[in-house]
């Protein structure tokens, strides 16, 4: 049912998108209504009065319910996240999203985002990275050898690839979240150099301004 709903949301955006009222800067209410019409028809799709199948209305009524308790709490995460860090619902969304998507914590994607680009979608540091989670297209060609540096500007494929990319360094360093971060920070050859004579990774500002959410 949660693939349903996902399904539902997509279309109410998409629609937001080609009538105009999306944007870059969406507000908070214009997703928040969209996402009441995706809660809304999937009510009205499993309905004791639709055309669900043969379950019994005991089993469409909890199945409801389940429905309706997951679209609340995704809902309430969203809200959370966007009024915690000032940023669109919308974005809020897809940083949520795709952090589960790709198998990251949120909330560690969340700071990411923070810390790398302050959510800015046109970011670009004197090195060549771009965007959300300041990736370097050379790195996204690692991941997805049909990107392009354009494409990195597009959000859901920015942070599809940046939090790809650190979910493989937590897998690379066994879970290690800080020597992870060193890592997507300057570079696992650099971080791997530092381990092989001995000194000392994962403690630096940049690890702790992320871990700490600063």
């Amino acid at each position: 049912m949660d693939g349903l709903l996902e399904r539902i949301q997509a279309d109410v955006r998409s629609r937001c998108w080609a009538n105009g009222s999306g944007g870059r800067r969406r507000s908070p209410t214009v997703f928040s209504f969209a996402t009441g019409v995706a809660v809304g028809l999937a009510v009205a799709l499993l309905s004791p009065w639709g055309t669900v199948g043969r379950a019994s209305p005991d089993l469409q009524l909890r199945g409801l319910a389940d429905l309706q308790a997951t679209a609340l709490a995704r809902l309430e995460r969203i809200h959370g996240y966007s009024a915690r860090y000032g940023i669109p619902a919308d974005l809020a969304a897809a940083i949520d999203d795709i952090a589960r998507a790709e198998g990251l914590d949120p909330d560690l994607a969340f700071r990411l985002v923070a810390v790398e680009s302050g959510f800015q979608a046109d970011a670009v540091s004197p090195k060549g990275a771009i965007g959300y989670t300041q990736i370097l297209p050379s790195t996204a060609r690692l991941l997805d050898p049909r990107v392009t540096a354009r494409d990195l500007f597009d959000r859901d494929t920015n942070l599809r690839l940046g939090f790809r990319f650190l979910r493989y360094l937590l897998k690379t360093y066994h879970g290690d979240v800080a020597v992870a971060l060193d890592a997507y920070h300057r570079g696992p050859v650099a971080v791997d150099r530092l381990r092989a004579r001995g000194a000392s990774v994962g403690r630096t500002v940049y690890v702790d301004r992320v871990l700490l959410g600063r």
